[in-house]
């Protein structure tokens, strides 16, 4: 249970990441967007952005997936493989607590 617990912190941290990631390069597409309009930069430069926000789209897609993956499993494990995806607690930054079972899982139930 430990193992996945953390597997699923570290996707929930992967998507927040790649979110903002394309978030900003949503940013960057448009504002090069308005500088192709202008004439301050060429098409290429837009094709560029534009690949480079699909493929971060691509990304947070792919880590979706994975949660998605993981939850099942660690669903079933728990015994309630119905157990809607949610957002676990804790952070994979600093210390590190010993997780019990008992508790785990009356919290996640």
């Amino acid at each position: 249970v430990s193992l996945r617990y953390l597997q699923i912190l570290a996707v929930q941290g992967q998507m927040e990441t790649k979110s903002a990631l394309e978030r900003l390069a949503r940013q960057v597409e448009d504002g090069v967007r308005r500088k192709v309009e202008t004439g301050h930069a060429v098409e290429a430069d837009l094709l560029l952005a534009e690949n480079q926000a699909e493929a971060l789209r691509g990304d947070v897609e792919e880590a979706e997936e994975r949660y998605a993956n993981l939850w099942r499993e660690f669903a079933a494990f728990l015994g309630s493989p119905e157990m809607p995806p949610m957002r676990l607690p804790g952070s994979l930054a600093g210390e590190t607590t010993e997780l019990e079972w008992e508790p785990t899982v009356e919290r996640l139930l």
